[in-house]
Formats: C-alpha cells, structure tokens, sequence
C-alpha cells in the first residue's frame, strides 16, 4: 500500500515537473520570439550618420527639382510671395472666399488672415529674430519653410521682392526616399491609408501615426508569441486607438514598476494585469518608433 502511494506521488511530481519545463520552455520561445521582433525592428529603425546623410542628399535633390518646376518633384516647393516678413497677406484669395462661405452660413464673424501654419511659423520667428530662416512643424503633420535666394528659384517668373528672399512651403511631408528607414509596419500602415504611397516622410515622423505603428507592433508580438496571454485583447486590433501621446506617456515612464504602463495598457486596451518584464517590453517598442 506504502507502495503503490509512493509510486503514485513520485508519478504525480515527475508530472508536475514535466508541465513546468514545458512550461518554462513555451515561456523562452516565447520571449525569444518577441526578442527576436524587437531586435529586427531595432535594426530597421537604427539611422546612422551616413544613411541620415544619404536621405539629406536625397532631400536636396528633391528641393532642387520642386524649385525648378512644379511638376518636377514630390517636393511642391511652394513659393509664397510676401515683400517682408511678416505681411499678413497670405492666402488672401482664400480668406475672401472664406468670408463668402461664412456670410452665406449666416455667421457674424469676419477672418482677415489665412496663414499655412508652417509659413506662420516662420513669420512669427523672424518677428522676433531677423535671423530666423527655417521653421519646422513636429505635430499631428510636419513640414518646413524656409528664406529662399529669389534668384534661386527658376519655376518663379513674378515680380521680385524688395528684400530678394522669398518664403518656400516645402510641403515636406510628401517626401519618399529608399535612403528611409522603412519597417513592415510601416509599409502596411502605407498601404491601408487614405493616400497609400504619398505623405511618407510625414507617416514616419508625424503624431497622427506613431501610435498605430506602436500598436502594430504591439499586436504581431500578441499574434505570434502570446505576448499578452494566449488570448489577444480585443481592443488592440482597432486602428487608431493608441495615440501618440499615450505612447509619449508610456515612454517616459519612470517609475520603478512602471506603473504608468501598466494603466495605459489597461485603460486603452482593456490589458487587466502585466508583468514588469512585459511593460518593459512596450517601453522598448515606444523608445525605438
């Protein structure tokens, strides 16, 4: 009797031993797994100075060509015409059409000014510092302007200003290169867009997709290695629904547990509990995109 228990506890521990290491083995691949999709997004992300020069050259190349013409470039280089800086006198065929809309909407309000906010930018710098030649947009889109030599732009056969500078819109969005370091996730985002293939430069930097690509990764990691349990959370696979700010919020986590992820990811994707090792995990995506 002695036995046969003995027996049946040793058969009841080599079992239990055996659902551990297998356990434990399903566990590694699975981490190996998601090492395996960091580190390779790690790789496809990395700019070194001499691709960052290859895209700058390229760039150049591009704004050379938009100035030459209109057509030339996926750069539109557009030329806006103001004597100084700042003159309150773009867009205003715009304005007045504006105007007419709102009056025929029985609205009371009058717009005296339009101004590409890039180009408002710039006015706005130069206002305060005359040495201000380039203005940058890092926001929900990004472009540049910047002071261009008139003489320096072929395709503008107009009037000349007094100053001999003219203010270039480059709609720099709209920028493509193979010199860029584009991801899979990238790619697909592309292809399901409004606008597949154009605004590249724009959906690789810009607020408006930083978080879906995050939440991308996110998902094949839960699609192929279980990284939130073998069930995938539902709310993960709705486009969109991780912004870029909750994603700045996740980065920047500091704490020693990195509580803040653990609510983001509980919050936005109904994840109810998660270890640090898998919070850690999401920072690492955030800081690579």
């Amino acid at each position: 009797m002695r036995k046969a228990a003995a027996l049946a506890a040793a058969a009841v521990v080599a079992t239990a031993a055996a659902i551990a290491v297998r356990q434990r083995l399903r566990e590694a691949k699975r981490w190996a797994r998601v090492a395996a999709v960091l580190s390779d997004l790690q790789e496809r992300c990395a700019a070194p100075a001499a691709q960052l020069l290859q895209v700058s050259d390229a760039m150049d190349v591009e704004m050379r060509a938009g100035l030459a013409s209109e057509d030339g470039s996926k750069l539109k280089m557009l030329v806006t015409y103001v004597d100084s800086l700042p003159s309150g006198q773009a867009g205003k065929d715009i304005v007045a059409e504006l105007n007419e809309a709102i009056k025929r909407q029985g609205l009371v309000m009058k717009v005296s000014t339009l101004v590409n906010d890039t180009v408002g930018t710039l006015a706005a710098g130069r206002y305060v510092d005359n040495d201000t030649v380039v203005a940058v947009i890092l926001g929900t889109g990004t472009n540049a302007a910047y002071i261009e030599h008139a003489h320096a732009i072929p395709k503008w056969h107009g009037p000349l200003p007094m100053s001999g500078d003219m203010v270039i819109n480059m709609e720099w969005g709209n920028f493509k290169s193979a010199h860029l370091p584009l991801t899979e996730f990238d790619q697909a985002l592309d292809a399901e867009s409004l606008n597949p293939g154009e605004q590249i430069y724009e959906k690789l930097t810009s607020g408006m997709y930083m978080g879906e690509i995050v939440r991308r990764i996110l998902l094949q990691m839960a699609q192929e290695a279980a990284l939130f349990g073998d069930n995938i959370p539902p709310k993960l696979e709705i486009p969109y629904i991780l912004k870029t700010f909750h994603m700045l919020v996740m980065h920047h986590d500091a704490s020693p547990d990195l509580e803040t992820v653990g609510i983001k990811l509980k919050e936005i994707f109904e994840i109810e509990s998660t270890s640090r090792k898998t919070r850690k995990l999401v920072v690492d995506v955030c800081k690579v995109i």
